[in-house]
């Protein structure tokens, strides 16, 4: 017997899922990479690097130990500060407002959760023509980017005053799959960002191509439910 809680809100993330910035956000690691003195690296090696927290893999990709708060805000610094630069050379995914469009007409409501800046993100939101489709678009508020998402996935549901097991969380990234673990809400992952298919399939959740075929998966219930995965990870 099927008892799982029909699907009525998404949470989209937003770098390499409803935005196209995969280009950009290389040139900006190789900013970073320019500003210690290491060679520009290719899009293969950074998603082979690519962990949380983002210090981890910055430090193992600049052979050094970016721990220290004081080391990190350098990265930061330097990071944004070419990311921002380059933003015109982004452009929202392909069928992005095509599924957002979609999702509204079915009567879901959407919001945007991301672990950038909170300024950049409300503003790149509205700049990229994304915004009327949500009822919140929430960054990181602190003056530091990253960190795991599932304390602040918990907190943009509860402040929407939706419960998680009708919520679906569709992203690029490994993080976002453990985030909707831990808060209980359903999860859709996509390849059209940083982290590859295997990486992805392993967390156990729904992998698709696109943002078309991952709305898709969501409104014919045709996705791994986060609770089989947690059942599984308890009897294993």
């Amino acid at each position: 017997m099927n008892t799982r809680a029909p699907i009525r809100h998404i949470v989209w993330d937003w770098n390499g899922t409803l935005l196209d910035d995969n280009p950009v956000m290389l040139a900006s690691v190789n900013a970073v990479c320019a500003y210690f003195g290491r060679p520009a690296i290719d899009m293969e090696t950074w998603r082979a690097a690519l962990c949380r927290p983002l210090w981890r893999c910055y430090g193992s990709v600049l052979d050094r130990d970016l721990s220290a708060p004081e080391d990190w805000a350098v990265v930061e610094r330097v990071y944004h500060e070419a990311y921002r630069r380059n933003l015109a050379n982004c452009r929202t995914t392909t069928d992005a407002k095509g599924t957002l469009t979609r999702a509204r007409e079915l009567g879901l409501t959407q919001s945007l959760l991301s672990m950038g800046l909170h300024h950049d993100v409300t503003e790149q939101a509205e700049r990229f023509g994304v915004s009327d489709y949500l009822t919140r678009v929430d960054g990181v508020k602190g003056k530091v980017a990253g960190g795991h998402k599932a304390d602040y996935l918990k907190k943009h549901l509860d402040v929407l005053g939706l419960d998680p097991r009708t919520c679906a969380l569709i992203g690029d990234v490994t993080d976002d799959a453990a985030a909707a673990r831990a808060v209980g809400a359903e999860c859709v992952l996509v390849t059209t960002g940083m982290t590859g298919r295997p990486e992805l399939e392993a967390t156990g959740h729904t992998v698709a191509d696109n943002l078309t075929e991952a709305f898709t998966a969501i409104g014919q219930g045709a996705f791994t439910p986060t609770a089989s995965l947690l059942h599984t990870a308890t009897v294993s």
